[in-house]
């Protein structure tokens, strides 16, 4: 009996110092009781140089120090944290990134009863600094789309202007044709590299979140768009809609571009109807739905509908740059929600997307 919890103590030994995270004990002045060789391995010590000699705090950075009060608190049982972000200190003078957690708590008042575990945290900083690399090299890139491609459009544009307003009269019909569509082209590219932009950007931009009355919103929005449709025959059936937590400006243009896209697909109908109403799933969300009677599309090819550039349909049918659904998943995404529509080829479309109640999965970025 003595022999075999001999062997099981080795091998709980054996566990505790060869684990993949680091544990360590403190006692009630903060110093440490026992420490692993994971631990020891990332820090540089030995475990004579450590235990009773050092306390936690002396391996903690100076602009980590304001941590130590929750991790105090962590220790007391006291922290609504789980786990705490901080970096320690190598013997060779390094940081070494850490998340620190309490695996055990047999005596809420006495840390050298508790065993805490460390997280090399290393991959997750070096992760974060690669996407803010990643970041700028995107805006430098967006930057140089901006005004290294704007600069050609913007001559093409005006000499294309030049050219219609001194020597439109001398040209044939032909050559009339041909150059509205330079001109046409031009001011599709503009718009193409605004989008871009603009879906770049949405990925970096902070979310600011509040409570958002969505039926407000869709009835403006419906104004602002049929303001410009002339006497078209358009009837838009806005329900009471669920309010939404949400970024603002960020919702406004989900509606926008889902609202601009049922009026723009029903322009071949005689009668246009379009409807928009929402409804709790069961899930923890809302989800909101705008369908239309227009062009509609084969479902065979409703997973392309959220790429960019990805349009079902001619640009001499229905203009447009093919990325504005694709900024509509990208800014339901980062509220935590879902997009997928339902089509019938020449009869119908319906676009729904999510938003999470309380916005629990929200990002908050």
């Amino acid at each position: 009996m003595a022999e075999q919890l001999n062997i099981i103590r080795d091998e709980l030994l054996n566990l505790f110092d060869n684990a993949p995270c680091g544990y360590h004990s403190l006692d009630a002045h903060g110093y440490f009781v026992n420490i692993n060789k994971t631990l020891l391995g990332w820090l540089g010590y030995q475990k004579s140089e450590v235990v009773g000699k050092l306390k936690f705090i002396d391996l903690v950075t100076e602009e980590d120090q304001a941590t130590m009060e929750a991790v105090s608190k962590l220790l007391k049982g006291k922290s609504s944290e789980k786990k705490i972000k901080l970096n320690l200190i190598k013997k060779s003078g390094e940081k070494f990134p850490v998340v620190l957690g309490v695996v055990e708590r047999q005596g809420k008042q006495d840390p050298a009863k508790m065993i805490l575990y460390m997280i090399d945290n290393s991959e997750s900083k070096e992760a974060v600094e690669r996407m803010k690399k990643l970041d700028q090299e995107l805006e430098a890139f967006s930057y140089s789309i901006s005004h290294d491609l704007r600069a050609p459009l913007r001559s093409i544009d005006g000499y294309s202007r030049i050219l219609q307003e001194d020597y439109g009269g001398k040209l044939d019909e032909e050559g009339r044709r041909v150059l509205n569509v330079i001109m046409n082209n031009a001011k599709r590219m503009g718009n193409l590299i605004d989008d871009l932009l603009d879906f770049g950007r949405l990925g970096r931009k902070p979310m600011l979140l509040s409570q958002v009355s969505m039926t407000d919103m869709v009835n403006s929005i419906v104004k602002e768009i049929l303001v410009h449709e002339g006497n078209r025959k358009i009837g838009v059936k806005v329900g009471e809609l669920h309010p939404a937590y949400a970024d603002v400006d960020m919702i406004r243009r989900v509606w926008f571009n889902l609202l601009d896209n049922a009026v723009k697909y029903t322009g071949k109908k005689e009668s246009a109807v379009i409807e928009v109403r929402s409804y709790e799933t069961g899930a923890g969300e809302v989800c909101y739905e705008v369908k239309d009677n227009g062009d509609g599309f084969d479902m065979k090819y409703a997973p392309k509908l959220f790429g960019v550039f990805q349009r079902l349909h001619k640009i001499q049918d229905f203009p447009g740059t093919g990325v504005g659904l694709a900024i509509v998943k990208r800014i339901i995404s980062r509220h935590g929600g879902r997009v997928w529509a339902e089509g019938k080829l020449h009869e119908s479309a319906i676009f729904y997307f999510t938003i999470p109640i309380e916005n629990e999965n929200n990002e908050y970025s």
